[in-house]
């Protein structure tokens, strides 16, 4: 890196005056020919004028104009990212050059700290989620699909008694919203059922709010439509 672009870094602000510091002593000087690389030729001046352009000019609709913008933009963001990843990783080989034995033994600690305490919290993070679709099998949220997965991040908590609250007020919101759906349903068809079914108690009922069940409910209208529509008609009768 040359002293001229190691100034421009500070005067922009990415580097500290410490650090300027550090990197000048190794910086190249900035009419120090560069070994290996042949001289390029000069880029063409802006002012001259451009040679025709035998191709058509090409119109673009919005949507291709901005998916460009956005692929320019992910590009120059990955360089600039790319870019400051290296300048990093220098600094900190030029600041570990400048330690310590002890500063340097102290450093490595600090880094083995965080990355032991990351791990724990990865492996923390992992223990919920599992707790989390076992709690919501528990509490009947699970159609016995792999889906089940997609709702987990809507109970997640640091703790399992967080995630034990949020599974129950997310139950408390499904059985409200199916209640409401199956109610509206009979009043749109003018339907007032009858307290069917008595061989099935409320609690063994997978539509009410004392047994409900989304797996049972999903078995039964596949297996059994007719058994499952006077259960939902018992179900209705019950809160009415």
């Amino acid at each position: 890196m040359t002293k001229k672009k190691l100034k421009e870094l500070l005067d922009k602000g990415d580097i500290t005056q410490e650090e300027y510091d550090a990197m000048l002593p190794t910086a190249k000087d900035d009419s120090e020919p560069n070994p290996g690389k042949e001289t390029e030729d000069p880029a063409p001046s802006l002012d001259s004028d451009p040679k025709p352009d035998s191709k058509p000019t090409e119109h673009l609709d919005s949507e291709e104009i901005e998916r460009r913008a956005k692929t320019l933009a992910d590009k120059v963001t990955a360089k600039l990212g790319k870019e400051k990843a290296e300048l990093q990783k220098e600094l900190d080989h030029i600041k570990r050059e400048h330690m310590s034995a002890d500063e340097r033994a102290k450093a490595d600690f600090e880094q083995q700290k965080q990355e032991l305490a990351q791990k724990e919290q990865d492996l923390q993070d992992e223990k919920n989620r599992m707790y989390a679709v076992k709690a919501m099998k528990k509490a009947g949220i699970d159609d016995g699909d792999e889906d089940i997965m997609e709702l987990v991040d809507f109970v997640m908590g640091p703790d399992e008694t967080t995630i034990d609250s949020h599974v129950k007020a997310f139950k408390d919101y499904v059985d409200r919203i199916v209640a409401k759906q199956v109610d509206q349903r009979f009043k749109a068809a003018g339907r007032h059922p009858g307290k069917g079914s008595d061989t099935v108690s409320p609690k063994d009922n997978p539509y009410t709010k004392e047994g409900f069940n989304l797996t049972k409910q999903m078995e039964l209208e596949t297996s059994d439509p007719d058994k499952a529509k006077a259960l939902k008609e018992a179900a209705s009768a019950t809160t009415n």
